[in-house]
């Protein structure tokens, strides 16, 4: 199945056929899916502009008001039927089976779409689909899932009925003109499994209505009928091929609505409720709805270790369906999807009514530069349990600038060691972390004359606010192995050092080296007394 689109050829409906699919008028002034303004209810796929609200091309293009839809779903000939004695509509869902197959021609649905509406604080859903023959009656019908039910591979279904889904079914006699209608409620006390909720013909005033094409209309660029009527347009939909209407599900519960996640179109081999189901086309269709989004406000290096960054997320959430939100439930993950132990506890939100979006800061302490933090949240309403919402969130990586700093002198002089006159040269400086807001461990200062090296665990910035360590100093002597025999001016000996420390954060490794030289006397050449 596959999402489709409307090319912009300009039609015109030749004649509007209203087809009759209603109860008895209700007391209670409840809105009515032909008269809210909000959709075209006319037989055709068009967005015109002199009828106000939204058609199925608007569906197509995604411009359309609905708060929920399913985009126009495609569904070739020769695809996804039903199959097995077990695929009928009283039985549940994990006993249909499904597969690739043909069905007779009347039965072939080649497209299907559902879009949510709320019509002053009532649920109307809009639908539509369409036949590739109408030679003979056939028998369509249109399941409302609470639970999200779809094929899977395995010719299964996964997902379940629930009490309080919902099932219309319009019998479509020879051609398709006429329609008889019932309405049906899942409900397990029930014999079959489903309770009969209204029967009969309906009219415009009433509160579950369609309308099929009475004429030629203009048909998706994926659709082309089994037969055509010369001159016609190869992408139109003969008379009584196509098939649109509305629910107001609000009416049927009384307000109490339950969520819906999933529809699905089917065709079957009889008006009976236990007939054998034939083709079908399914897809999503959330009536409850969250919606999350969420944002790295600022990332910034904790001061007291100098080794984990706080980063603050901001997440919104948003009720975009149908009705009001209970309880939402969230889950963080702060980048370590195996540890949960650094995951935040965030609070459960309460009460979040049709449209209103309501926003959280939070900061989260990580080793990790950047993090990539996703937030899950899970909506209630009543006993329903919404589909899980994720949204996700990568903060800029934390630059830092770390740079190490040497110095060393040194001295010559003379001393008697084993009954010889030796030289000796001794040396001291300090090594320093220069960058402020910036931590270095793992220092090593060697010298590369006596080999010795001075390790120091870590060195703390300048403006570091409790005031620890940034510099280390250190001193030793060494005895040159060889010295010149000609003035001891020239008899000057060359040290370096080398210090190498990482900053702890990135795992940059930073150097510096400092070198000094240090003769036996001064310029003069005045030798030093000896010892």
């Amino acid at each position: 199945m596959k999402q489709i689109t409307l090319n912009g050829r300009k039609w015109r409906n030749l004649l509007a056929a209203t087809l009759l699919l209603g109860a008895a008028a209700n007391a209670f002034a409840w809105e009515k899916p032909h008269a809210t303004g909000q959709f075209e209810l006319d037989g055709n796929i068009i967005s015109e502009a002199a009828v106000p609200g939204d058609d199925w091309q608007d569906i197509a293009n995604g411009l359309d008001s609905a708060f929920s839809d399913s985009g126009i779903i495609a569904d070739g000939l020769g695809m996804s039927i039903f199959t097995g004695g077990g695929s009928k509509d009283v039985r549940n869902v994990n006993q249909w089976r499904w597969t690739d197959g043909s069905v007779p021609d009347k039965d072939e649905i080649l497209h299907s779409a559902a879009a949510a509406y709320n019509a002053n604080g009532e649920l109307i859903v809009y639908l539509m689909g369409d036949r590739y023959s109408t030679d003979g009656s056939a028998e369509m019908g249109v399941w409302f899932f609470q639970d999200r039910v779809a094929p899977k591979p395995d010719g299964t279904f996964s997902g379940t009925h629930k009490n309080g889904d919902v099932l219309m079914l319009a019998e479509f006699v020879q051609g398709g003109a006429q329609a008889h209608v019932k309405l049906y409620e899942w409900d397990t006390t029930q014999k079959d499994n489903l309770k009969l909720i209204f029967e009969g013909q309906g009219g415009g005033d009433n509160y579950y209505f369609a309308t099929s094409n009475g004429s030629p209309t203009q048909a998706w660029d994926t659709y082309t009928p089994k037969s055509l009527v010369d001159g016609m347009p190869e992408h139109t939909y003969p008379e009584n091929s196509f098939f649109e209407g509305g629910i107001n599900l609000s009416w049927i519960f009384e307000n109490a609505v339950p969520c819906f996640s999933s529809f699905l179109m089917e065709t079957r081999s009889s008006h009976r409720v236990n007939a054998q189901l034939k083709d079908f086309v399914s897809g999503n269709l959330d009536t409850c709805k969250l919606s999350i989004y969420k944002e790295c406000l600022s990332s910034e290096l904790e001061r007291s270790d100098y080794i984990t960054i706080n980063h603050t997320f901001k997440y919104t959430v948003t009720n975009e369906g149908f009705g009001t939100i209970d309880r939402i439930e969230f889950k963080d993950d702060a980048g370590s999807p195996d540890d949960p132990s650094d995951d935040p506890t965030l609070s459960d939100m309460t009460d979040l009514a049709t449209g209103e979006s309501r926003s959280y800061s939070y900061t989260v302490n990580s080793y990790l530069n950047p993090p990539t933090n996703t937030i899950t949240a899970t909506g209630y309403i009543g006993e329903y349990s919404m589909a899980p919402e994720t949204a996700q969130s990568t903060c800029q990586k934390v630059t830092l600038n770390p740079a190490i700093s040497i110095t060393k002198t040194c001295k010559q002089k003379l001393e008697t060691r084993g009954g010889q006159v030796v030289v000796r040269v001794d040396y001291e400086g300090r090594v320093c972390n220069e960058q402020n807001g910036t931590l270095l461990t793992n220092i090593h200062v060697t010298d590369d004359k006596s080999g010795e090296m001075f390790d120091y665990d870590a060195l703390y910035p300048a403006d570091d606010p409790q005031g620890r360590t940034q510099c280390e100093s250190f001193s030793s002597t060494y005895h040159p192995t060889a010295t010149v025999s000609e003035c001891a001016i020239n008899n000057s000996h060359s040290n370096t050092v080398v210090a190498i420390g990482t900053e702890p954060l990135n795992g940059t490794e930073v150097r510096a080296t400092a070198t000094s030289n240090c003769p036996l006397c001064d310029e003069a050449c005045v030798e030093p007394a000896q010892p």
